[in-house]
């Protein structure tokens, strides 16, 4: 929170998320600000909020910064580290810049950095927007979280529901940002970065798709999805338990097929199926964990499944018309149970490969608009 003082509610904000971190709560509190974090497990050297050399800038982060080895070696030579965790860097490249910093993190994460000499709050979020970050300004008040329920926790705030964000989840089956469910909450975009100061607030997109048509042979854009798909695993494999959620198709059986090649004991493995051969899918999971050698883990969703509803729509904060929800939720608890705390899925290929038909429709039409005439 920003803007004035309140350890009780900061507290409060803190454990109505406390499985984002179930062994430890950290804060640091001063008269314009308070900011606390989530983790996992206790150890010094990883605990957050995190402070500079001097202590007059602090930061808490969510995610993950995968150069942070590149960037440590550069911001060595001038600043002093504290911790092991990557995402210090974040710290110190914005001490060397204050306007690009986050320009040059890769990334999945959603920051507050409170910048104490200039009365100064930042808050960003990854290019693609991976990790959540949520805010709301209450008469000058402002709120901050990885959740709208910590946001909510602010006793005066109405809960009041946002009609057009209820349109938007009609229409496209979810709440395009910034809009949330709640009237006065909202979101921080993907690839955007917010400051407050001095009662005031700036937004700057610092990152965004390039949507320019590319001008090079498709054999070219192959070659550069495989290279860049292979890099985006490397950079993400932990000495975490890894797993993967496998239905068989495409996309998770790429994934899992890589994995495979860099990690040498067998993957724990995860599908679901819904006992119809019409829907099911698990006789393809089976083809692939069999192939790689994979521990594999099966459940059925049965029609009880539907217990799980509310508990999900507990963990989303709003609506979700996404009918894997439930599914995915049954076998995060499975994989959980197998200490995998890592998970690679396929999700979103589909809709940035074009898997779909409607998307082969536009890529044939494309192709004849050189071969017909005006």
């Amino acid at each position: 929170m920003f803007g004035f003082e309140d350890k009780n509610l900061l507290k409060k904000m803190g454990n109505v998320i406390s499985h984002r971190g179930p062994g430890y709560l950290g804060t640091y509190v001063d008269k314009n600000v308070c900011i606390g974090h989530r983790f996992l497990r206790i150890k010094e050297e990883q605990a957050q909020p995190m402070h500079n050399e001097n202590s007059s800038a602090w930061l808490v982060c969510d995610g993950s910064v995968y150069n942070y080895l590149e960037l440590k070696n550069e911001l060595d030579i001038k600043h002093r580290f504290y911790t092991n965790n990557d995402t210090e860097v974040i710290l110190h490249l914005y001490e060397e810049d204050n306007n690009s910093f986050v320009n040059k993190l890769r990334g999945d994460f959603a920051f507050a950095l409170w910048d104490g000499e200039k009365k100064k709050l930042i808050l960003a979020r990854d290019r693609l927007g991976v990790k959540p970050l949520y805010y709301a300004n209450i008469d000058g008040k402002i709120l901050f979280g990885s959740e709208i329920k910590s946001i909510l926790q602010f006793e005066t705030l109405e809960r009041k529901v946002d009609r057009k964000a209820l349109d938007s989840l009609l229409t496209f089956r979810f709440i395009s940002g910034p809009r949330t469910m709640f009237v006065g909450i909202k979101k921080i975009m993907p690839g955007n970065m917010m400051t407050f100061e001095k009662k005031k607030a700036y937004t700057k997109k610092y990152w965004e798709i390039n949507m320019e048509p590319g001008k090079e042979k498709e054999k070219y854009y192959v070659s550069g999805v495989r290279s860049l798909f292979e890099e985006s695993i490397r950079l993400r494999l932990t000495d975490g338990n890894i797993g993967v959620y496998l239905s068989g198709g495409v996309d998770s059986t790429a994934i899992m097929a890589f994995l495979n090649s860099l990690i040498e004991k067998p993957i724990k493995t995860f599908s679901a199926g819904f006992g119809d051969e019409k829907y099911d899918e698990l006789k393809y999971a089976r083809i692939v964990a069999e192939h790689f050698g994979t521990s594999h883990h099966e459940i059925i969703i049965q029609p009880n499944a539907i217990n799980f509803l509310p508990v999900t729509i507990w963990y989303f904060d709003e609506p979700m018309a996404d009918p894997t929800a439930i599914p995915v939720y049954m076998l995060s608890e499975h994989a959980k149970k197998e200490h995998v705390n890592i998970v690679f899925v396929g999700e979103g290929a589909d809709e940035v490969f074009g898997g779909y038909e409607q998307d082969k429709i536009i890529m044939l039409t494309d192709r004849c608009r050189g071969i017909i005439p005006d």
